[in-house]
């Protein structure tokens, strides 16, 4: 079920509502707040629908450009969401040059809003759009949001810092850049929210963090319960402090899922931290992320100071580490600074050029690493790993001296196509079904279900890493069919003929030199076929092997591709 569809439906579950009659109004840049609204005669401005909508109605607004800040009056109903939405295959433009006000668009203790498809640019100090004092099942979807300028020029906000909750947020969809957060964030959600999903938004060139999670910068205002999730974030550096901005940061929130992300080419890529004396971020898991060219440090865990707030009972599992510290000042791979029972396990770390694997400066108690992948950086010079202030310049003496990573491997964990970032495992790979044999089930990167019996031992075990290796999924069998085709390859197309299918559905699997299968076919049973023809799209060019089956008999052959 598409996740959308899937929040959604809570909207038409719920037990006792009235469901009302909805009308639909228009917006357009050439209509009148005097009009009724209609397709034919509709308002002029977006500000009308705000001040008139009642619950269950839709206002689409048709392309143009919209000079006006919008404060949301009106509030839906369950069952009876109130959406504002770009016309169908438009996007309207809500410009705020000029134009006075704060916020692009505000909404203060407003419950059942869907805002989707607009594109909304150009405001000084202020949010893109802005959400405070309460609110339940407020929906953001697929909005552009660019050229907020600081300070404070936020991309999307919620702030619940007073009595009122916010509660069932999605953030789905959207795009910010360009925009000038310091010293706050793009994307936030800071105190008494819960319940939270920020799910497939783009986040880039911002002068701060990218995403960020808050709890206690008011006391008892804890964000908690949340998702983050297949979110794409790169170019976040801050402005000041000598730029400390994570693409990802969870900063004193509780039971926080992020999973599935790519964090690249900010100062930090993903931390969980906590920067509130006597408070605690924790019950967070991170895992199943992409981490790679960040300037100072990949992975980071813990209060920065003694000073500041901890990090407990978290796990950090199945995340690719790979070439951060680009600047090169010391930080490490993964970072852990102030926090106690955490838990790092089935990770991958691949050190660059500056070597250092892995430090922790004091504060580091009681926290468990093991069964991860560390690949030491190419360069001639020893392995580093800093333990609370001591280092350590071999793998061998880290552990001895530790007692961590006692399952874990030092090797290459032979990725895919480093230049491309493809982190999947080539069918050789050291980290196939070597990750803790006690996690759990879940799903990779890629979203298949874990673990998989990767080396076909006949015991799955999760891999290392982000990418858990499917082989190929056909029984082998030493008999053939009976009636050898002949097999052609020509303009991309690989063509077989004198096939006799008649038991069942037949799979063709393409499958490259590292092991992977990069295509499959189905060809359905036929009295006779004379020819089959299969085009095998943009796969690069190289030398693969395919196995055709039809479930009792297989045919086996290779050939050259040359696109």
């Amino acid at each position: 079920m598409n996740k959308h569809v899937k929040y959604l439906s809570v909207f038409m579950v719920l037990v006792g509502v009235t469901i009302l009659q909805a009308t639909t109004y228009y917006v357009a840049p050439w209509g009148d707040d005097t009009n009724p609204g209609t397709s034919s005669q509709p308002w002029r401005t977006i500000q009308k629908s705000a001040n008139t909508l009642q619950p269950g109605d839709t206002v689409l607004v048709m392309d143009g450009v919209y000079y006006e800040k919008v404060t949301i009056n009106v509030s839906g109903t369950p069952g009876n969401p109130i959406v504002f939405s770009a016309y169908p295959g438009q996007q309207p433009i809500i410009d705020g040059t000029g134009v006075a006000g704060q916020h692009m668009i505000y909404m203060s203790n407003k419950d059942y809003i869907v805002i989707n498809g607009f594109e909304i640019r150009n405001n000084q100090g202020g949010s893109g759009i802005f959400v405070e004092n309460g609110g339940d099942y407020i929906q953001v979807l697929n909005n552009k949001i660019h050229n907020m300028a600081g300070p404070h020029g936020m991309g999307i906000t919620v702030y619940a810092h007073g009595a009122d909750s916010v509660t069932h947020i999605l953030i789905s969809g959207n795009q910010i850049y360009n925009c000038e957060p310091a010293t706050s964030e793009a994307l936030v959600v800071n105190g008494n929210v819960f319940d939270f999903q920020i799910l497939n938004n783009i986040v880039h060139d911002v002068n701060n963090i990218g995403i960020d999670a808050i709890g206690e910068e008011v006391a008892g205002k804890v964000a908690r319960r949340g998702l983050i999730k297949g979110n794409i974030v790169y170019n976040a550096h801050s402005s000041y402090g000598g730029g400390y901005a994570a693409g990802i940061y969870i900063d004193g929130a509780q039971q926080v899922v992020v999973e599935q992300n790519i964090v690249y080419q900010s100062d930090l890529g993903i931390e969980v931290g906590c920067e509130n004396a006597g408070y605690v971020a924790k019950q967070c898991t991170v895992r199943v992320n992409l981490i790679y060219n960040n300037d100072k440090s990949g992975l980071l865990f813990g209060g920065y100071d003694a000073s500041v707030g901890r990090v407990k009972y978290c796990m950090f599992n199945n995340n690719v580490v790979f070439k951060n510290q680009v600047v090169g000042d010391g930080d490490g791979e993964v970072l852990i600074q102030y926090a106690s029972y955490n838990t790092f396990v089935n990770n991958i770390i691949f050190a660059g050029p500056q070597g250092i694997m892995l430090t922790s400066w004091g504060g580091n108690h009681n926290n468990t690493l093991d069964y991860n992948c560390w690949k030491p950086s190419s360069e001639p010079h020893a392995d580093l790993f800093v333990w609370n202030n001591s280092s350590y310049n071999t793998f061998t003496a880290y552990q001895s001296a530790t007692g961590q990573d006692q399952h874990s491997i030092k090797t290459d964990p032979m990725f895919v196509d480093t230049l491309a970032f493809d982190f999947h495992l080539r069918g050789n790979s050291p980290c196939i079904d070597a990750g803790n044999p006690t996690t759990p089930p879940g799903y990779d990167f890629d979203g298949n279900s874990t673990p998989v019996d990767g080396d076909n031992n006949g015991v799955p075990v999760v891999d290392i890493g982000a990418y858990e290796f499917i082989p190929p999924t056909f029984v082998e069998h030493t008999d053939q069919f009976s009636q050898v085709p002949h097999i052609y390859f020509s303009n991309g197309t690989l063509g077989f003929s004198g096939l006799n299918l008649l038991n069942s559905v037949s799979r063709l699997f393409i499958i490259d030199s590292n092991g992977r299968v990069v295509k499959n076919f189905t060809i359905t049973p036929s009295k006779s076929i004379d020819l089959i023809t299969l085009d095998l799209g943009n796969i690069p060019s190289g030398v693969y092997h395919f196995v055709l089956t039809d479930g009792h008999m297989n045919f086996k052959g290779r050939f050259i591709l040359i696109q």
